[in-house]
């Protein structure tokens, strides 16, 4: 599980699609995984709306603008906030691939 309340450097990379996956399809695996990861369900399509908005941004985009693509429902059935989403996308991009 990540670990959300860790420091962060003061600049965080952006969520690229190349390094989630080698197409959009494990691009979305590798979401999901992220989410089973931390106890989340995917509803309303959260990691493809997350991978479309990566792609309309030119394949890659700050985590805070991934999370906000994610749709309500999401956030409301695993109770968390788009800035606690942001936070663990954040992780991820800072995670080595």
């Amino acid at each position: 599980m990540l670990d959300r309340r860790a420091p962060l450097p003061k600049t965080v990379p952006p969520l690229e699609l190349q390094r989630l996956g080698a197409t959009r399809r494990l691009a979305i695996r590798k979401l999901l995984s992220e989410f089973r990861a931390q106890g989340w369900r995917d509803l309303d399509g959260a990691a493809l709306a997350m991978i479309d908005r990566i792609e309309r941004s030119g394949g890659k985009a700050s985590p805070r603008v991934v999370a906000g693509a994610a749709p309500v429902g999401f956030l409301a059935v695993n109770g968390i906030s788009r800035i606690e989403l942001a936070r663990a996308l954040e992780v991820l991009a800072l995670r080595p691939h």
